[in-house]
């Protein structure tokens, strides 16, 4: 499944605002006559009823049921001014809590047995509601130590592994380039032209691109979870 992420204008209470988010909304579907998932950038800076308003007027995909959709909201303390809770019932929403705890546990700041219970007893959303990963391009560089990322590849691949095993959320794999400094983008040539990733024989990337998602001990763990999710 691809991912697609629209951006949409600074959200008000005008109600033109919210059927012009729609508008785009039912253009993007129609052009896309594929199956794609929709992440919502930066959920949490738009009403809730607003959302659940413009997902309603997105047509149902070809072969019948409903497109997949998750929301951006940052409740790391469950204290923010704006809940995660209140994005749930219409769409999965990031549970960036899931990240933080899983990689305290596998650096060794919390045993990892205290992982028998992971899930809504650390304060997490339901499984029906959350969408996981142990980390994305935000947390990359600003989610501070408790993240792990490729550059700590052995606990990395161990983290990953436990979430695709792990029965809670639908995870998410990070696919990512090399970076030493967060401000800079990706593999580039003398142009500024985008560098396409090389394919080693290994299966693995090239050109200054990570592909997490290639390596073999999480290609063998997405297998696994297929296979066991039916």
């Amino acid at each position: 499944m691809k991912s697609l992420n629209i951006k949409y204008p600074k959200p008000s209470n005008d109600s033109k605002n919210v059927i012009y988010c729609s508008e785009i909304c039912l253009l993007a579907f129609a052009l896309l006559k594929l199956q794609f998932c929709f992440s919502v950038d930066a959920a949490k800076h738009m009403w809730p009823a607003d959302l659940s308003y413009i997902y309603g007027k997105v047509n149902d995909l070809n072969g019948g049921g409903r497109p997949f959709v998750y929301q951006e909201v940052i409740d790391l303390t469950g204290n923010e001014a704006v809940h995660k809770a209140e994005y749930t019932g219409f769409g999965r929403v990031t549970e960036f809590s899931y990240g933080v705890n899983i990689g305290e546990c596998f650096q060794g700041n919390n045993p990892i047995k205290y992982l028998k219970n992971f899930g809504t007893e650390w304060g997490f959303m339901s499984s029906d509601d959350a969408l996981v990963f142990v980390d994305n391009h935000d947390t990359q560089r600003t989610g501070g130590s408790s993240i792990l990322t490729y550059k700590n590849s052995k606990l990395y691949k161990m983290a990953v592994a436990f979430m695709l095993a792990w029965p809670f959320g639908v995870p998410r794999i990070m696919s990512s380039y090399s970076f030493d400094n967060n401000d800079v983008g990706p593999p580039q040539d003398g142009n500024g032209n985008i560098v396409s990733p090389g394919i080693n024989s290994d299966n693995t990337c090239s050109n200054g691109w990570v592909c997490e998602h290639r390596w073999r001990q999480i290609t063998n763990m997405v297998a696994f979870r297929n296979g066991v999710d039916g």
